[in-house]
């Protein structure tokens, strides 16, 4: 965790429905005033974990601590988080202005504070002049910021998200989490955010939990799961990812071999002490991401330093900026993915052509299989 103050944390929690396992000891802190995702697949957990911290669920073991404080048996009224869900859940009988000032009238505020504040919730979401519509009345990204300022409206502790952004489409879902970014920054406040989309937790966390089959595997900023993966689930499902079979070999400074049949596969092993530690012959991957890699015609000189795999052009995909290559080994043993910029000058790109893709060790990374 970064080095702000722990707000939240989760001790070994574990749940358990119809004698079925759904988390099983989950251990996590969230700094106060940080954004932290919680990234997995469907029926990974991740909602369950959410669900347990905003008091909806009970945990069959372990604690939830708000503050130093036990609040796991604490219920859901007195806990100072807000959700805000994928549906809005917005009342559609009011108007935008009684739902935002919902919480408020609950908690006995007076009138004419309560509308001075839902005015300033609704700047605040860029909903000026809003107040008296109803919830059908608006648009998708409308409702969302409409959940948003009911969450914010009564200063909570924590915001708790259980995929917000689920039900708009893909280019007003990029402008909500630029807005959900701008918005967090503004108010400081703690956001707890459940995801299956690593684009959009990546642009929005300041560290990412990724969970799978009720369990963390990794915490860590973006930029280090991406390229540090520790697991070869994080490795696959955290963007894609070019996983190289093989046994691991000999270890040097700072770096260790996986022999892939085809040739070794030179890695950087820092902050990798149980990798470099480990006993040789264990399965293993040489991870490395698409972009990391370069294509060369077949006849070219290389660095003796850089690993290299002959093969040969299989599909090129157009898709902008950039271009998706596959390259299949001269000897079919494996199959490369590259990502090239599609204006770079370099090796002409073309279906059955010989290549040589080429790639830093220190672009490389040890995953045990």
């Amino acid at each position: 965790m970064p080095n702000e103050q722990c707000l939240l944390e989760l001790r070994a929690v574990s749940k358990t429905f119809n004698g079925v396992p759904v988390l099983a000891d989950v251990d996590l802190r969230v700094g106060d005033g940080e954004v932290i995702t919680i990234l997995g697949p469907s029926g990974s957990g991740k909602s369950t974990i959410l669900r347990i911290i905003g008091g909806f669920t009970a945990p069959s073991r372990g604690r939830v601590i708000l503050g130093g404080d036990d609040i796991t048996e604490v219920p859901i009224n007195q806990r100072p988080f807000n959700t805000v869900f994928q549906d809005y859940a917005l009342f559609p009988h009011m108007t935008v202005a009684e739902n935002v000032g919902y919480g408020l009238r609950v908690r006995g505020a007076a009138r004419a504070d309560m509308a001075q504040t839902v005015a300033r919730s609704l700047r605040m979401v860029q909903l000026d002049g809003y107040g008296q519509r109803y919830p059908a009345q608006l648009s998708g990204g409308q409702r969302q910021r409409v959940a948003l300022a009911r969450a914010i409206i009564c200063q909570p502790r924590l915001i708790l998200l259980d995929e917000p952004l689920g039900a708009l489409d893909v280019e007003l879902r990029k402008q909500m989490q630029g807005f959900l970014k701008d918005i967090q920054r503004e108010i400081k406040t703690t956001f707890l955010m459940v995801t299956h989309d690593q684009e959009e937790a990546i642009a929005m966390a300041d560290r990412i939990c990724v969970v799978s089959a009720g369990k963390v595997l990794q915490i860590g900023r973006p930029r280090d799961l991406y390229y540090r993966p520790g697991t070869e689930f994080v490795a696959r499902f955290f963007g894609e990812n070019n996983l190289l079979k093989g046994l691991l070999g000999a270890a040097g400074n700072h770096y260790r071999h996986v022999e892939a049949g085809w040739g070794p596969i030179r890695c950087a092993v820092d902050g990798q002490p149980e990798i470099a530690g480990a006993a040789s012959g264990l399965a293993a991957y040489g991870a490395v991401r698409p972009e990391e890699v370069s294509l060369h015609p077949a006849d070219a000189r290389l660095d003796a330093e850089l690993n290299r795999m002959e093969g040969r052009i299989e599909a090129v995909s157009f898709s902008g900026a950039l271009t998706s290559v596959r390259v299949v080994h001269t000897g079919g043993a494996c199959v490369l993915q590259v990502r090239l910029q599609s204006r770079a000058e370099g090796v002409p790109i073309q279906v059955g052509q010989s290549v040589v893709a080429s790639w830093r060790a220190e672009a490389c990374r040890v995953v045990l299989a």
